[in-house]
């Protein structure tokens, strides 16, 4: 016996945007409680594109009951596991967090210190690659950059400290030379 939700969804297969617009009112209780659930702007829109999606898509012939109650239970669980998928993913995401709610947030100094530090620091990174050999670059990059001790570059490069110190130097004559400083 072929249910009023099953035609429906063979209606929708078939392209019927009216039966697909019934779809979404029937489940529309459903997909806000969950949108809801997720506290995002585009939640309902996420829930409603993909139900559509999930009733293009579906096997109808393969479904072993196909009763209402059936199918209602079988869309519901489908709309509850990707509830949890969009809340796994957003628990993963960073939080956002507004600069003008900060109290001591200068629109001027914001932007000249981040555009022009950044510039400079790909630019100088840049030369940096340019200049040296990668092993080089990399002692330059951890030691100066990220603050890491010629010890623990040693150590994590399974390499001796005086190794270590030897490719710097050696890095130091190279940006020296490539800069055009003499000393």
């Amino acid at each position: 016996m072929k249910s009023s939700l099953y035609t429906c969804i063979q209606d929708i297969q078939n392209g019927d945007r009216e039966q697909a617009l019934a779809l979404l009112e029937k489940f529309s209780p459903l997909l806000k409680k969950y949108a809801f659930f997720l506290q995002s702007e585009d939640a309902l829109q996420d829930f409603q594109c993909f139900l559509l999606a999930f009733a293009k898509n579906l096997q109808l012939n393969e479904l072993t009951i196909s009763t209402d109650g059936a199918i209602i239970s079988y869309i519901n669980k489908a709309i509850y596991h990707h509830y949890i998928a969009l809340s796994k993913a957003k628990r993963h995401q960073l939080p956002t967090v507004s600069i003008e709610s900060q109290t001591d947030y200068d629109p001027l100094q914001f932007d000249t210190a981040f555009s022009e530090s950044d510039t400079y620091n790909n630019l100088l990174l840049l030369d940096l690659k340019r200049a040296l050999s990668t092993e080089e670059y990399h002692v330059i990059y951890d030691h100066y950059f990220r603050q890491y001790s010629i010890q623990e570059i040693a150590t994590r490069d399974n390499k001796s400290r005086q190794a270590i110190n030897k490719c710097k130097k050696t890095a130091i004559i190279k940006l020296r030379r490539y800069f055009g400083v003499t000393s």
